[in-house]
């Protein structure tokens, strides 16, 4: 930044080159201005000064880089605006992600190719030569950041390993397909990969190599076909290997109809899309595929995926195509080669006894003979021959199939790690009807953990004393927190504001149509973590910022009944709770609602009174028998009166479009209607209609409920 040929001190004009002052670490220009200079491994050095603008180079490979960002935060509060310049290769570094999500970051990139004429052109050929379309040379030579889930099952640094410049000859080369489950425009890509392997000599040295990414975007099956049979026809494929989970014979169908002979293997899953990948994944750890370069988008999916599942948007389909094509290159064939010996011990529980006759003399221990006894033929192996005026001989049946690979998958057992006990995290709240099969009085519980124990006990009580389980949570609730604070939004239309933030303890979100969230999906709760206050929000769009985050947008506010409890703004740190079916209702007696009820929760695997065990007190109003707001409140003169008039809404069945009005969905239609004249309550009436009519006094304001 400062020495070196584009250092300041190099490029600055004379009559404003800087003088640097070792001692203090500092740049002083000749009209007074100064520039100090700290190392970004000692972020403490930052407390105390102060200034109005910073230069920081390199940001993403400071190895204390959120340590010291945040403390020039703090130091840069000086002039009417003060900035910041960051000038950095985009590595996958949690401070520059979250610097990159930010509203008030103006982002600008040039790849390496824009400052050439100031490098040598040897090294411009060298790293074009060695890095150009690798996953690597996209970050280092591109600038473009690339994104790693946490936890994935591949990274950044391990696909650029197994970049590769030259292909061996291949003794297998398959083309996979994954075919989407709908044709239309909003459908997942179909994915389509070629590989090939070499599968000479031991199985642990088996290799495989990713040709070609060849997925379409298509709406025609009928095109998506005729790349894939391309495919074969260009590369010499072996096969062509497609799954039929979703389309079934109809695959084949269309792939049949566009060539009848192509060697064709349907395959079909039986597990889901991350136990497939994990053994995929242990090849890429062992070393042994490589990818030739241009794979960009198929290994930007690849990071993508981690133990929970993809966590970019739409369908791993390019995962999916890349595990089938390794799958039978690799992990089926390898999986047929068991020991014979197992083979052979299954054969050799039947044996024989029996005498030779003269002519057969001969024979003797180690030889097979073939014999057929009622219809039951087989080889048995002479084992024992005893001369005692006959020669007596003893046999054990063989089979010379049993020493060719069998087609038996080994299964290597699964082992599950440890987890040590650790206090969870629960929340309690008391929401409205969702799906309408609720129990309407009985609040709703969640539960995460980190780590998750596997099963959480909730015990329950009157009194902080004599529990009983009310049950054990098997699944994990996805939870979080707002990043961002989300301002209040209309109900009953759209709400097209910028979008908030969400990071999850666990868990993924993902986003989805139109036509889904009105048919409920995308739903979440937003809450101060009280049991009470509680809005059901909908979303369409979730777009990964980096590891456990999200921004939400494109919502449906006050879901079920929560118009009323929308606030001027929900701030950062309010929590997120996903409505995935995982939260679960206690059981509690509608004779106890408003009741202060005691709650001990923990790892189900420890007893009530272990440490792990956490306590918590609650009472509930039962929301889910609570009316819906009124709306489309009107008021018009009649006369000297005012005609007042609503429409109610339904907390039961209201999605029923076939009747002109929704089910009342109460014991009895009521309203209350309370009438404030200045700023006093005068009057409250019990209306058993809709509507009412009567005179008003200026100024005076009415609530119904």
């Amino acid at each position: 930044m400062v020495f070196g040929e584009s250092g300041i001190l190099a490029i600055s004009p004379p009559d404003r080159r800087p003088e640097w002052i070792a001692g203090r670490k500092m740049l002083l220009w000749p009209n007074g201005a100064t520039a100090h200079v700290f190392s970004a491994h000692d972020p403490d050095a930052l407390r105390g000064p102060q200034f109005d603008a910073l230069w920081a180079d390199e940001l993403a490979k400071w190895k204390r880089g959120e340590d010291a960002w945040d403390m020039l935060q703090f130091a840069l509060r000086l002039g009417d605006n003060p900035q910041a310049c960051v000038t950095t290769t985009p590595r996958n570094a949690p401070v520059l992600k979250n610097l990159l999500a930010r509203n008030s970051t103006v982002v600008t990139h040039a790849p390496t190719q824009a400052n050439a004429m100031n490098l040598a052109a040897g090294f411009m050929e060298e790293v074009t030569a060695r890095y150009g379309g690798t996953r690597l040379g996209r970050q280092e030579l591109d600038g473009v950041l690339l994104a790693d889930a946490e936890g994935a099952l591949w990274s950044t640094s391990a696909l650029a390993g197994a970049s590769i410049s030259d292909v061996p000859e291949l003794d297998r080369i398959v083309v996979a397909v994954d075919p989407p489950v709908s044709h239309h425009g909003n459908s997942d890509a179909c994915g389509i990969v070629v590989a090939g392997a070499v599968t000479q000599g031991p199985i642990h040295t088996w290799r495989a190599y990713v040709l070609a990414d060849l997925t379409a975007h298509t709406t025609s099956p009928t095109e998506w076909a005729k790349i894939a049979i391309a495919a074969v026809d260009h590369f010499g494929a072996q096969r062509l290997v497609a799954e039929v989970n979703q389309g079934g014979d109809m695959v084949e169908s269309i792939i049949r109809q566009i060539d009848p002979l192509v060697p064709y293997r349907a395959v079909r899953a039986h597990r889901g899309k991350v136990a497939r990948a994990e053994p995929v994944a242990a090849l890429y750890e062992q070393g042994r595929v490589g990818h030739v370069r241009g794979l960009r988008e198929l290994e930007d999916q690849m990071c993508l995926m981690n133990h929970q599942g993809f966590v970019g948007s739409g369908s791993p389909d390019r995962v999916d195509a890349l595990v089938w094509a390794l799958q039978d290159l690799i992990l089926d064939p390898a999986a047929v080669w068991r020991a014979p010996r197992i083979a052979e011990t299954r054969v050799g529980q039947d044996g024989v006894a029996f005498a030779l006759p003269p002519s057969q003399q001969a024979l003797g221990a180690g030889d097979v003979v073939k014999i057929d006894v009622n219809g039951d033929q087989g080889a048995f192996r002479i084992d024992r021959i005893e001369d005692a005026g006959l020669r007596l001989v003893e046999a054990t049946r063989v089979d010379p199939q049993a020493y060719l690979p069998q087609m038996v998958p080994e299964i290597a057992p699964r082992l599950k790690p440890y987890v040590g006990p650790v206090p969870v995290q629960l929340l309690f709240m008391d929401l409205p009807l969702i799906t309408g099969d609720e129990t309407p009085h009985a609040p709703h519980v969640v539960a995460s953990g980190r780590p998750w124990p596997g099963q959480v006990a909730l015990y329950t009580s009157g009194s902080d004393s004599d529990y009983t389980l009310d049950q054990v949570i098997s699944r994990e609730g996805t939870m979080g927190l707002l990043t961002d604070p989300l301002q209040r939004g209309p109900v009953g239309t759209w709400d097209r504001q910028d979008g908030v933030g969400v990071k999850l303890i666990r868990g993924t979100l993902s986003s989805t149509d139109t036509a889904a969230v009105l048919s409920g999906a995308g739903a979440i709760a937003i809450g101060d973590g009280t049991p009470e206050n509680w809005e059901i929000i909908q979303f369409t769009t979730a777009v990964p910022i980096g590891g456990q985050e999200y921004r939400l947008s494109g919502f449906l506010r006050g879901q079920a009944g929560t118009g009323a409890l929308i606030p001027d703004t929900w701030p950062v740190g309010s929590r997120v709770v996903v409505l995935n079916g995982t939260p679960t209702q206690i059981n509690v007696a509608a004779n106890t609602r408003g009741t202060e009820r005691h709650f001990r929760f923990g790892p189900a695997s420890e007893p009530l009174g272990d440490a792990t065990y956490r306590y918590d007190t609650a009472s509930f109003a039962g929301n889910g028998l609570r009316p819906y707001p009124i709306v489309h409140l009107r008021a018009k003169i009649d006369g000297a009166n005012w005609a007042i008039s609503w429409i109610r809404q339904t907390r039961i069945d209201g999605d029923d479009w076939s009747g002109l009005d929704v089910p009342l969905g109460e014991d009895a239609e009521t309203y209350v209607m309370k009438v404030f004249e200045s700023g006093s309550l005068t009057e409250t009436l019990i209306l058993l209609e809709p509507k009412w009519t009567g005179p008003l006094l200026g100024g005076t304001r009415l609530e119904i409920a």
